[in-house]
């Protein structure tokens, strides 16, 4: 029973850990975004909501970085402790960022990011320089970000929190269903396909190619 209660708590605290990323991610790529352009530009991953979900799944994978280094006692605070965790870092947010890119090239026939323009890029899916940057927010993440974070998804009272979790995750199945579909739509039009259901042709009005351009100002369709 003790084992089965961890379990179920250690996925409660992962589900608020991708929201919170996600919500963490999409304000970092929106200031970065503005700094390096000067306009504001929408950098959610889904239709409603400012969410980055590779950014919470992010989030996700360095918390269960930080589970596993803690279960051995790693020293995090020495000099060589600190480096290996940006080498460890930089090397599974690039893993991440890559597969991610591929997978959204496989199931919508479009990637949001080419960085094939940037030096010691990798397929155009990632670069080393953002690699690096992967490592320094797995550091800040590991060392102080993560445990704050698990004390602040603790103090919620389990009624609420319960409550507050189903509506969440209901409605977050909906987005990204309902943006999944938006995108590969989008990518069909591209391609000419005409609508073939009464659904395809509600995607079609509701969400047609300004929309969606508009929400995903990086979007190109490769496939």
């Amino acid at each position: 029973m003790a084992a089965a209660h961890e379990t179920k708590s250690r996925i409660y605290q992962l589900f608020w850990i991708f929201m919170i990323g996600c919500v963490i991610g999409d304000l970092i790529e929106t200031v970065y975004c503005f700094i390096g352009t000067g306009s504001i530009m929408n950098r959610s991953s889904v239709l409603y909501g400012p969410f980055s979900i590779v950014w919470g799944a992010g989030a996700v994978l360095m918390s269960v970085f930080a589970m596993f280094i803690n279960a051995f006692h790693f020293n995090t605070k020495s000099i060589w402790g600190s480096i290996l965790i940006i080498i460890a870092g930089a090397v599974i947010g690039g893993v991440h960022e890559y597969y991610s890119s591929y997978l959204s090239e496989i199931l919508f026939g479009a990637v949001h990011w080419d960085y094939s323009d940037m030096e010691y890029n990798f397929d155009g899916r990632t670069n080393l320089l953002f690699c690096m940057y992967w490592g320094i927010i797995a550091l800040i993440w590991v060392r102080w970000l993560y445990p704050k974070v698990c004390a602040l998804i603790e103090r919620v009272p389990w009624k609420i929190g319960k409550t507050v979790t189903l509506i969440a995750t209901i409605f977050m199945v909906l987005n990204l269903y309902l943006s999944g579909c938006s995108l590969a739509r989008y990518s069909e039009r591209f391609h000419d396909v005409p609508a073939r259901s009464g659904y395809e042709r509600f995607l079609d009005e509701y969400y047609p190619d300004s929309l969606i351009t508009s929400l995903y100002p990086d979007i190109k369709v490769v496939r």
